[in-house]
C-alpha cells in the first residue's frame, strides 16, 4: 500500500514538474515570442525575426532580433522580466529592457530607420497592457543628415505606457563624432495617433561643420512630429566660444527653427576685450528663397578694422579716396546676401556722425563671410 501511495505521489511530482518545465520552457516563451512579434509587425517592423531564446531565472530572453532583411537594425537582447502564473492567467510581464540596440536611418525630411515601414503602421495596443516601464539600455542610433553627414546618438532611459495608449521617454542622449558632441536630458512623449513631441535640455555641447565651431554650449530644443509631416523644431543656445566662417566671437547666442516651409538661424555675439565690436546673423530659407544677413557694430570703425586686421582679412584701407572718412562712430555694417540671384546688398552707416552709405554687387559661387567685408569695405575705401 505505501509503495502505491508512493508511486502516486512520484507520478504527481513527475507530471507536475514536466508541466512546469513545459509551462515555463516552453509555452511562456513561445507566449510572449508570439506578442512581441506580432506588436513589432504592428508598429511597422514587418521584417521583425528572432534569432534565439534563452530561459533565464523569471525571465526570458530574445536574443539576435533583426529589424530588416538586412541586419542594419538590431537588437541584441530584448528582456522579459515575468510571474509565470500572471503570464498565464493574463499574459502579463512584469519588466521589459532593450539592451543594446543599434538602429541605421537617416534624418531629413521625417525620421526614416532601417526595417520600419511607418507607412504600414496598425493601431494596436500594447501586448503587455499593465507593464511600468521599458528600459532602453545602450541603443544607438546611427543616423545620415545630408549635408551633415553622419551622426551617432546614444540612448539610456525609461519608456513608460500611459492609460490613454501614448508613451512618455525620459532619459539621456548623447553624441560624439568630430562635427557634434552634446549630452543632455531628453523628455518626450508619443501619442496613440504616433505624434511626437520632446524636450532636450544640453549642456557642454560642441559642434565643428563647415568652417563654423562652437563649445561651452548650453541651451535646449523642442521638436514636433507626425508620421505624416516633417519635424517642427525649435531651439536656442548660449555659446562661450564661437568660430563663424573663420572670424572669432564670445559669449554667443544661438537660436534654430525648422518646419516644412521655413529654416532659420540667429546667431549673435561680441569680441572679447574692449573693443565692444558685436556680430548678428539671421538666416532664412523658404520655399522661394534663402537670404543672408550679417549685421555689424563697433562703437569706433577703427576698432572694427582693427578687429578683421586680426582675423586676417585684408583691410585695404591705408589709402583712401577723396571724402571717405578716416573713422566713425557707432559703426553699422550690414549684408544682405540672395542666394538665388547671386547678390549682395550692403549698408555702412554712422548714427552718431550722420552718415550712409549703400551698394551692391555681383557674385559667383558662394562667399565667406571675410570675402564680402573685405571686398565691401575696399570699395568703401576707394570710393565706390
Amino acid at each position: 500500500m505505501i509503495r502505491k501511495i508512493l508511486y502516486v505521489l512520484v507520478c504527481i511530482f513527475l507530471v507536475g514538474g514536466a508541466t512546469f518545465l513545459y509551462l515555463s520552457h516552453v509555452y511562456a516563451p513561445q507566449i510572449i515570442a508570439s506578442k512581441t512579434t506580432a506588436y513589432a509587425n504592428d508598429i511597422g517592423f514587418s521584417a521583425f525575426k528572432i534569432g534565439s531564446l534563452e530561459n533565464r531565472a523569471r525571465a526570458l530572453d530574445i536574443q539576435d532580433v533583426k529589424l530588416d532583411a538586412d541586419g542594419f537594425s538590431s537588437v541584441e537582447t530584448i528582456r522579459f522580466k515575468y510571474d509565470l502564473r500572471k503570464l498565464l492567467n493574463d499574459g502579463q510581464v512584469k519588466e521589459i529592457s532593450l539592451i543594446n540596440s543599434n538602429l541605421t536611418g537617416e534624418i531629413g525630411p521625417g525620421l526614416h530607420l532601417s526595417g520600419w515601414m511607418h507607412d504600414q503602421i496598425n493601431q494596436s495596443d500594447l501586448p503587455f497592457s499593465r507593464l511600468k516601464s521599458i528600459t532602453i539600455e545602450n541603443m544607438v542610433l546611427d543616423l545620415w543628415a545630408g549635408d551633415i553627414g553622419g551622426i551617432q546618438i546614444k540612448l539610456d532611459g525609461d519608456i513608460m505606457p500611459q492609460k490613454d495608449g501614448s508613451f512618455s521617454f525620459q532619459g539621456q542622449v548623447q553624441t560624439a563624432q568630430p562635427q557634434l558632441r552634446l549630452n543632455g536630458t531628453l523628455n518626450a512623449t508619443i501619442s496613440d495617433t504616433w505624434l511626437w513631441q520632446a524636450q532636450l535640455d544640453f549642456q557642454n555641447a560642441a559642434f565643428d561643420y563647415a568652417g563654423h565651431k562652437a563649445s561651452r554650449i548650453l541651451g535646449k530644443a523642442n521638436a514636433e512630429a507626425s508620421l505624416q509631416s516633417a519635424p517642427i523644431i525649435k531651439a536656442t543656445a548660449q555659446t562661450g566660444y564661437l568660430v563663424f566662417s573663420g572670424l572669432n566671437w564670445q559669449n554667443a547666442a544661438l537660436s534654430f527653427e525648422y518646419d516644412d516651409s521655413m529654416m532659420g538661424v540667429i546667431i549673435s555675439g561680441k569680441t572679447s576685450g574692449g573693443s565692444g565690436v558685436e556680430f548678428s546673423y539671421n538666416f532664412e530659407q523658404t520655399l522661394d528663397q534663402i537670404i543672408s544677413k550679417y549685421m555689424f557694430f563697433s562703437p569706433q570703425m577703427r576698432d572694427f578694422e582693427d578687429y578683421m586686421k586680426q582675423q586676417s582679412v585684408p583691410l585695404l584701407n591705408e589709402e583712401r579716396a577723396e571724402g571717405i572718412p578716416e573713422n566713425l562712430e557707432s559703426f553699422y555694417l550690414t549684408i544682405v546676401q540672395l542666394h538665388n540671384h547671386n547678390r549682395v546688398q550692403y549698408t555702412i552707416k554712422s548714427t552718431a556722425n550722420n552718415f550712409s552709405t549703400n551698394g551692391d554687387m555681383d557674385f559667383e559661387g558662394a562667399f565667406d563671410v571675410k570675402d564680402m567685408v573685405a571686398q565691401i569695405m575696399n570699395r568703401f575705401y576707394q570710393g565706390e
